[in-house]
This record gives structure tokens, C-alpha cells and sequence, in this order.
């Protein structure tokens, strides 16, 4: 109206803060936001003359058509004349009808709607509160059951290896084994008999001398006796009764 709406401009702001997705691929949606104040021609500031039903139908009637010579594919949109509407309290009536069947069928109020998405955005944080500690039980119970498992198999190895040492230490079916406990015994045996025979023949030689000297003794004393042969036959009798297990005496 003789340019007073764009004389009340006194900012705009272009932002970029939507994304329109154009043949699979994202479009930035550059758009305008304007700040004013409402003052009239005669210079009052009186926002209901300016911003009220007038305005909304000349949005309503001159936007689709303006968007449409631009190219772009939009639907008429109704408008209501008020006016019209003041003349004729049929096509009042009707509209108003209009109005409140689009509203029940489109949409709720905007308090309605506000409620309830902070009602449904509540509900899917709950849910996902406890779909995160749910699964999170499970991943406890599943991890202590993996440790679990891990403990037994260790301890089931463990025990495997032990088992199958002791089999090999003690395994008596094997030849190779029999044949080295054999060795080691006959082994052990024949180094007693070899250290028992060494001192047989130092005590028999020890015991010869001895004769020797005692039977030189008594010729010189005109004597004859033969101490050999009685240290022989005291040798004979100490040896046979080791042997038997009287070892104080065979000693």
C-alpha cells in the first residue's frame, strides 16, 4: 500500500539453516527473514491495521500465483474475503465450516501438538534409557559368560596336560619306557654290586696283610699256624651273613 509495508522494514537476515533434498541429492534452502515495525501512513504504530485478515488474504491469493510464474508447481490456496464475509453471513457460515473441517482433518492446535511431542519425545528417551541398559545387562551377562567358559577351558587344558605327563612318566605299556626303568634299575643294581665288591677286596686284602703279619709273628715265636686261612674262613662267614640281612654281624 504506497510502499508503507517495505518502509516499515528495518532488517533482513538470509539464512541457510534448511536442507532440501532434490533428486537424491541436498539442496541448501536459502531464505529471507524480515523485521519491521508496524507504523501506518499517517506515521502510528497500529499493528491490526496493517497485519490482519486484509494482508493474509492478498498472502493467500498473489504468493501461489508469483511462485507459479516462477516456475514452480504450487496448488491454489484458499482465501477468505472478509468482506465478503461481512455482506454475506451465508458464504461466512460456509467458511467457517471450511475452517474447522481442515483443521480437524490437517492437524491439531499448536499448544495440542506442542504437548505432544514433548509427550512422545519423553516416551523415546525412556526407551531408549532402557534399550541401552538392557542391552548393556546382556553384554555384561554374555561377557561373564565368555570369562566363564574361558576359565574352564584353561582349567580343563590344565588338567589334560597334567593327566598326560603323569601318563608319560608312569606309562609301563610303552617299551621305550620299561626299557629305560630297566636300565636305571639293573643300572642301579650294578653299581652296588661293583661298590660292594671294591670293599670286599680291600677288606680281604686288609685282612691277607694282616694274616700275613700275624703268621710271620708266630713262626718267629715257633708257632705254626696259618693266620691266613682263619681270616679267609672269618671273611667267608661275615660275607654270608650280610647276605642274609644280619648286617651288624656281616659288618
Amino acid at each position: 500500500d504506497n510502499g508503507v509495508y517495505h518502509s516499515n522494514i528495518r532488517s533482513e537476515v538470509l539464512h541457510r539453516d534448511e536442507v532440501n533434498d532434490i533428486d537424491g541429492k541436498p539442496v541448501i534452502g536459502e531464505h529471507k527473514h524480515y523485521f519491521g515495525m508496524p507504523y501506518t501512513k499517517d506515521g502510528r504504530i497500529c499493528a491490526k491495521e496493517l497485519i490482519n485478515l486484509k494482508l493474509f488474504k492478498r498472502f493467500n491469493s498473489d504468493y501461489p500465483k508469483l511462485m507459479q510464474k516462477k516456475g514452480w508447481d504450487v496448488d491454489e490456496m484458499a482465501v477468505y474475503d472478509v468482506e465478503e464475509a461481512a455482506k454475506d453471513p451465508e458464504y461466512k457460515g460456509r467458511m467457517r465450516a471450511e475452517h474447522d473441517r481442515k483443521r480437524k482433518a490437517h492437524g491439531l492446535e499448536s499448544k495440542e501438538y506442542k504437548e505432544n511431542q514433548r509427550i512422545a519425545k519423553a516416551v523415546k528417551e525412556a526407551e531408549e534409557r532402557t534399550e541401552a541398559r538392557v542391552r548393556k545387562e546382556y553384554e555384561d551377562r554374555e561377557r561373564q559368560k565368555a570369562e566363564q567358559q574361558a576359565r574352564e577351558q584353561q582349567e580343563q587344558q590344565q588338567q589334560e596336560e597334567s593327566q598326560s605327563e603323569t601318563e608319560t612318566k608312569y606309562n609301563f605299556d610303552d617299551d621305550t619306557s620299561l626299557l629305560e626303568l630297566d636300565r636305571q634299575v639293573n643300572g642301579d643294581r650294578e653299581q652296588r654290586e661293583r661298590e660292594q665288591e671294591a670293599r670286599d677286596q680291600r677288606a680281604r686284602e686288609k685282612a691277607a696283610k694282616a694274616g700275613r703279619e700275624q703268621s710271620e709273628s708266630y713262626a718267629k715265636k715257633g708257632f705254626n699256624w696259618n693266620a691266613e686261612d682263619e681270616v679267609a674262613k672269618a671273611i667267608a662267614f661275615a660275607t654270608k651273613s650280610y647276605n642274609n640281612g644280619d648286617k651288624g654281624l656281616g659288618e
